[in-house]
């Protein structure tokens, strides 16, 4: 009889599969867990940074087993294409965070006004101390990489302006945290007396990372100044989102009000 040709499994892919087939659960598990309130905020990055080292272990070890088992001709190739399909979502999201961090500044608190940036009518939770203005440097930093969030000057009445933004912020779900609505004209207030303040909770999309957004307004002469904030309570770099939130919000009050409205620079840059 003649000798028998024994194929043996690829320890490389074997290892690639199980580094894949951990790494979902534990990223979908952390986002799930965050959302129910189950996992804390400051657990967060330590669980996502083991999902994400997970995946690129498999598809690191993965592409190694499929170009071995190709030379040796062991078995396992299913597996470490497996492997390889398991780790494309967390390998995306290490990707677009580290094109995040190099296009983005390293900023958690971004507003329309960096000189006066709206205050906080209530700071809840594990939320950081928001009341110090940001210093010069990290004004040059939101200019150079936000020229674009500005006030807006809106040509309309306060009270029509607040009932917008009421409206978006329940469209979007906001929990409403504190609020200060306009006194009525007819009460004798002075402008300064009719500002309006809604401050809300927003949280991100995938891991549910919880920010804090302030909505200022105040008359001015032609109309209302509208001003936003919004500061991220986890990270000192907040990978771009409170600027993108921030153009969100403003585009669809534009659109709210007819799109009647100016931008504003901020004064003293």
């Amino acid at each position: 009889m003649g000798a028998r040709v024994t194929v043996e499994w690829s320890q490389a892919a074997r290892f690639a599969r199980l580094c894949g087939a951990l790494s979902v659960p534990v990223l979908v598990l952390t986002g799930l867990g965050h959302r129910y309130e189950l996992v804390p905020e400051l657990a967060l990055l330590a669980l996502i940074s083991t999902g994400i080292v997970l995946a690129l272990l498999a598809m690191a070890a993965g592409f190694y087993a499929l170009v071995d088992i190709w030379k040796n001709g062991d078995q396992g190739a299913g597996s470490a294409v497996l492997a390889i399909f398991y780790a494309v979502p967390g390998v995306a999201l290490f990707a677009g965070s580290v094109y995040a961090l190099a296009v983005y500044p390293q900023l958690n608190d971004v507003s329309t006004d960096i000189v006066d940036p709206p205050g906080y009518l209530a700071l809840i939770g594990q939320a950081p101390d928001r009341t110090n203005l940001p210093d010069e440097d990290q004004r040059q930093a939101q200019i150079a990489a936000y020229p674009d969030i500005t006030a807006r000057l809106y040509p309309v009445d306060i009270a029509r302006v607040f009932e917008a933004v009421h409206g978006l912020v329940e469209q979007r779900e906001w929990p409403i945290v504190g609020q200060t609505p306009p006194a009525a004209a007819t009460q004798g207030a002075q402008p300064a007396q009719q500002q309006a303040v809604i401050q809300v909770i927003a949280q991100t999309l995938l891991f549910r990372f919880t920010d804090h957004v302030v909505i200022r307004m105040v008359p001015e002469a032609g109309g209302v100044r509208v001003d936003i904030r919004s500061a991220s309570t986890f990270g000192r770099h907040d990978l771009g989102q409170n600027a993108r939130r921030i153009r969100a919000l403003l585009a669809d009050l534009d659109l709210a009000l007819q799109g009647e409205r100016n931008d504003l620079q901020s004064a003293n840059r």
